[in-house]
């Protein structure tokens, strides 16, 4: 078995290897800030991990590659040890990028020899650990296949050992360093008396001091004064060899890390990092799945779905986060969403775009459980405020974002559109709306309109979705989004009873 990523199929590889843009819908579905909270984890900062939530997997098999490693990280052992490794390796890397700025020779290529010993060691400890550990994604059978050849390997082998080599040619390297007040004298250490129980002596008063701990901040131990470096130069003409041997080995090791190796370091933090991000959300009971994937078809079915960018808001302020159901299934493509304002249909609609998208980037998805279809692209057409400086009306702006939707969708994308065409009178809004929704079902694309505009419900072949209120307070919504045809007689007559507006309320007013 052959590694070539952690992420991708070998034939989707380069497509990620150019710059690519966040999507035009992340505003509108906050998967702008989800991203955002994931990458700006100061862990993962330097990974640049927001590209690879960019752009969908193109096909069932590259979705399934990417479910089973979070499978297999669902293991809370497995997890650990690949998170031990990352950390090992972001250890020996950032010496290793370290090493330039240090001024001193000797310096520098003390970092190297340190950067490659944990190197070396996290990549051993690794190879042994994970066929212990019985991982089962095709993803990291491949890369464990890498790893024990590599091991095995005499470019490997090498490394090890004249790494531990050098490292004992340098702990035997001794020297007495007399400190006068007119110079200091170096030479090679032959014998001297032992202070140690002196120096236990003297500061042994201090043991049950009662005096407030200062805290110092310590010199990292590669951090080297212009003194300290002209006596390690001095030092080095004692133990020529071991010196010279250090030179050598700085320059064949100065980046000593297998290139497929440190590109599965990298790319597991996209992993990791989405770990991170959801595990709050999971302490509070919230369920995430791995959703099943078809590309047979356009059904779907998710159970307990709940919009992840709101969840991780509302779980830090102890708020109930709202859970619902969606099924589309057969020749349904059109869904219709309305019923009374601020009831949650905006997020609920946002909800299926988010679970969407993360399942065709082969994450777990916000839902107790979750049937999905391939979609290559999610498009918005969410209510835009007027603006002055493109000389458009609001509608004028609405038909032009919505008709390059239109041209840019395929039968296997999905459009959200929530409260357009609010520019016009509601007998326009419904005409064209009707028109629109036409078009779109030519297409064949899953589409789930969000309306305040009835009558667009009697649109052929559409599923019908409404709010629900507390039937004994329909001053109080449960947001919960349900299928039904919209009932807002109700709610209405309430809110006219409520303000007095009702037609025997202004009958009786303009009569006294």
């Amino acid at each position: 078995m052959v590694f070539h990523s952690i992420l991708w199929l070998p034939e989707h590889a380069k497509a990620w290897e150019h710059e690519i843009k966040a999507p035009d819908s992340f505003p509108d579905l906050n998967l702008d800030r989800v991203v955002n909270d994931i990458i700006s984890n100061h862990k993962y900062k330097e990974y640049e991990l927001g590209k690879f939530y960019y752009r969908l997997l193109t096909g069932k098999e590259a979705v399934v590659y990417r479910q089973q490693i979070f499978q297999d990280l669902q293991d809370s052992t497995k997890l650990e040890l690949i998170r031990d490794f990352a950390y090992e390796m972001k250890r020996a890397e950032s010496r290793i990028r370290s090493a330039g700025q240090y001024p001193y020779k000797y310096q520098k290529e003390r970092v190297i020899l340190d950067s490659a010993k944990i190197y070396c060691d996290a990549v051993a400890a690794l190879s042994a650990a994970i066929v212990r550990a019985d991982f089962k994604s095709t993803g990291f059978l491949a890369f464990a296949d890498l790893l024990a050849g590599y091991v095995n390997s005499d470019e490997f082998k090498m490394l090890a050992k004249e790494t531990e080599s050098l490292e004992k040619d340098l702990l035997n390297v001794d020297y007495s360093l007399i400190i006068r007040s007119d110079g200091v004298i170096i030479r090679r250490f032959a014998s001297a008396q032992d202070y140690t129980a002196e120096l236990v002596r003297v500061f042994e008063k201090f043991k049950n001091d009662k005096s407030e701990m200062v805290k110092v901040r310590t010199p990292s131990h590669y951090d080297v004064n212009h003194v300290e470096a002209i006596l390690v130069e001095l030092i080095a003409k004692f133990y020529p060899a071991v010196f010279q041997k250090l030179e050598v080995y700085f320059e064949k090791y100065s980046d000593c890390m297998n290139p497929a190796i440190r590109r599965f370091y990298r790319e597991i933090q996209f992993y990791l990092s989405y770990i991170d991000y959801i595990a709050p959300m999971e302490s509070a009971n919230l369920k995430f799945c791995i959703p099943s994937i078809s590309e047979a078809d356009s059904n779907i079915l998710i159970r307990d779905g709940f919009n992840i960018a709101l969840a991780s808001v509302l779980i830090h302020k102890s708020e109930k986060v709202i859970c619902n159901d969606f099924i589309l299934e057969g020749d349904e493509r059109i869904v219709i969403m309305t019923g009374r304002n601020q009831g949650g249909k905006t997020t609920f609609a946002s909800s299926l775009a988010q679970i969407e998208y993360l399942g065709c980037l082969g994450l777990p998805v916000p839902a107790s459980y979750a049937r999905l279809c391939i979609v290559d692209e999610i498009f918005t057409h969410f209510q835009k405020e007027e603006r002055g400086e493109n000389l458009r009306s609001g509608l004028e702006d609405d038909l032009l974002r919505i008709h390059d939707v239109i041209m840019r969708s395929t039968a296997k994308s999905m459009i959200i559109i929530n409260e357009m065409l609010n520019s016009c009178t509601l007998q326009d809004a419904s005409a064209i709306g009707k028109k629109i929704l036409g078009t779109i079902q030519k297409i064949g694309c899953i589409c789930v309109y969000v309306t305040f505009i009835h009558d667009i419900i009697e649109f052929d072949s559409t599923v019908c979705m409404a709010n629900e209120v507390n039937p004994h307070n329909p001053d109080i919504s449960t947001y919960k989004i349900v299928r039904k045809r919209p009932d807002t007689d109700p709610y209405s007559i309430h809110m006219a009873r409520k303000y007095g507006l009702t037609y025997d309320q202004l009958r009786l007013r303009l009569m006294s």
